[in-house]
């Protein structure tokens, strides 16, 4: 089975209207992610965690099969329950996305505290 890296460079490289075949850059950024090693903190970024919005509101949906195993709806990837977007879950029982976890909490812990102090006071 081919892997999902693959399949998707095959279909960046096949489809997509931003990417340019001289070196792999792309028009809606400087280089495409896909193609080009990016370094956090000293460390590559791992493909799983590379991301283009570009490349998935408008290339990716038009292969299903891909679509999928791109964001790991049969495996461990989860969809959001506050916004609605896919997102790799660390843990067997994560509900929220990174973006949307710190709210969540902050809304529950306002919550609890309410009702700890009616409870109280």
């Amino acid at each position: 089975m081919v892997r999902v890296e693959t399949k998707v460079k095959r279909l960046i490289r096949d489809t997509c209207a931003c990417y340019t075949p001289n070196e792999g850059n792309c028009i809606y950024k400087a280089k495409c992610p896909f193609f080009h090693a990016i370094h956090y903190r000293d460390k590559e970024v791992k493909f799983e965690s590379k991301r283009c919005e570009y490349f998935e509101t408008h290339v990716l949906p038009a292969d299903k099969e891909l679509y999928a195993l791109y964001f790991n709806e049969d495996q461990n990837g989860k969809v959001c329950e506050v916004c609605n977007d896919h997102f790799i879950a660390k843990g067997s029982r994560a509900k929220y996305c990174d973006g949307c976890r710190d709210g969540v909490r902050k809304r529950q812990a306002r919550e609890r505290m309410r009702k700890y102090n009616r409870k109280i006071g």
